[in-house]
């Protein structure tokens, strides 16, 4: 794993679907160790690399064609949750499902979802009886690649776009476990469908912080300079030193193999 997914990784999620399947496969899986491994697929389009990818996510990511991934993941009811995404729009979209658990395309809703809308975002929350909508401030910019986040704790909601806050709002009432036959979604088909490349989207049944929000865009973004694999990531900066190790009576430098030759 890299940084950015030992990140994640650390943070236990709930569910986490990298969308970083090889040309030809016919599966979204969970790396969360959850078992939410998605239905057959179709024609979703995995194994995208357009070029300019995030510098800490060397993909591929998923391209949806327009076409929907089913994922048996129904949430939980949650007082807290943090949920993420990394999206590339191809065009100025709306009222376009990307990411989902639950009843999120009418009322009421039971979960959450991130909707496109023309020119930007919307988050909906709900749990049945009880719901809001919240929507990022930041702009849709299509062909880029945009880190979005919602966080729900003590009743306080906020959305992220690129690690930073991007708006906020209340909903006390939390989530509810969606009902059998709603089964999250990543990239709801119909018309129009969303059309775009994602991935690394991933399920929290607890708050980050926002601080670790900013650190998991940090770390999507940015490598250890010149890739030395002694440079380490200590939550806020990369840290630079001589890779030794214990012998049993001492401290002994080493070297690596960067897969051609042993370096330093």
């Amino acid at each position: 794993m890299n940084a950015y997914e030992q990140a994640v990784h650390g943070d236990a999620p709930v569910a986490w679907w990298k969308l970083d399947e090889p040309q030809g496969a016919q599966q979204a899986l969970d790396s969360s160790g959850g078992g939410y491994h998605s239905t057959a697929v179709g024609v979703t389009l995995f194994g995208q690399d357009p070029g300019g990818m995030p510098a800490g996510l060397p993909g591929p990511a998923a391209g949806t064609g327009g076409n929907g991934i089913t994922v048996p993941f129904r949430g939980g009811n949650w007082p807290a949750f943090t949920a993420e995404i990394w999206v590339r729009p191809a065009d100025t979209q709306n009222n376009r499902f990307i990411l989902g658990t639950g009843r999120t395309w009418a009322s009421p809703y039971t979960g959450m979802c991130l909707v496109a809308t023309t020119g930007g975002y919307v988050f909906r929350v709900g749990n049945g009886s009880s719901q809001g909508q919240f929507a990022v401030s930041a702009a849709l910019e299509p062909g880029q690649w945009q880190y979005l986040a919602i966080s729900l704790d003590g009743g306080i909601v906020q959305v992220y776009a690129d690690g930073a806050q991007s708006g906020s709002g209340s909903h006390a009432a939390g989530l509810l476990e969606a009902q059998a036959g709603d089964a999250g979604v990543l990239f709801l088909p119909g018309e129009p469908a969303w059309q775009g490349l994602a991935m690394q989207a991933a399920f929290y049944d607890h708050a980050l912080t926002p601080q670790r929000i900013a650190e998991h865009y940090q770390l999507g973004t940015t490598t250890a300079p010149g890739g030395a694999p002694w440079r380490a990531w200590t939550g806020t900066q990369w840290a630079e030193g001589e890779l030794k190790a214990w012998t049993g009576s001492g401290w002994a430098s080493v070297r690596v193999w960067d897969g051609n030759d042993w370096i330093p």
